[in-house]
């Protein structure tokens, strides 16, 4: 069931999530971890496709990745927090310095954001399910007709 490339694509997430929060700590004021509340979408996406999910069980599959996603993020963030450097007005009045205290502070905000994230996932999944064109338009068998709307069975 599990191949080699749902491992990489498990590596590749995680790699994203954990070049995402470096990045964020190293260009501060950029607005990176905004952009990385995009990453569960992904992460849902790969998970979508993966196993053929219905849009509404992926939908619904999308929320809890979400917020597991965001402790992983936030562990993250706060560990690549604790090497730089800080100014003296750098406060850090949510848990900065302690990694599995940021992780949970990271889920919280999720559980907020991620309210918003998978009613965008639902809608874009809807739509694409709804307005997918299929490949096969005709039926099998002698009553098939073909694109001249001429039968294809020679009974007419």
């Amino acid at each position: 069931m599990f191949h080699t490339r749902d491992l990489l694509a498990t590596t590749a997430v995680i790699a994203l999530t954990i070049a995402i929060a470096n990045a964020s700590v190293a260009y501060r004021g950029t607005g990176l971890p905004t952009l990385a509340l995009a990453t569960p979408l992904l992460l849902t996406a790969l998970v979508h496709w993966r196993f053929a999910l219905d849009w509404r069980v992926a939908t619904g599959l999308h929320y809890p990745l979400a917020i597991l996603w965001a402790f992983g993020f936030g562990v993250a963030f706060s560990i690549a927090w604790r090497r730089v450097p800080k100014t003296f007005f750098e406060r850090d009045s949510v848990g900065l310095d302690y990694p599995l205290q940021f992780g949970m502070f990271s889920m919280e905000v999720m559980a907020i954001a991620g309210i918003a994230s998978t009613a965008a996932y639902g809608l874009v999944s809807y739509c694409i399910h709804r307005f997918r064109i299929t490949r096969t338009s005709t039926t099998t068998g002698n009553n098939a007709v073909h694109r001249s709307g001429v039968s294809a069975s020679s009974d007419g």
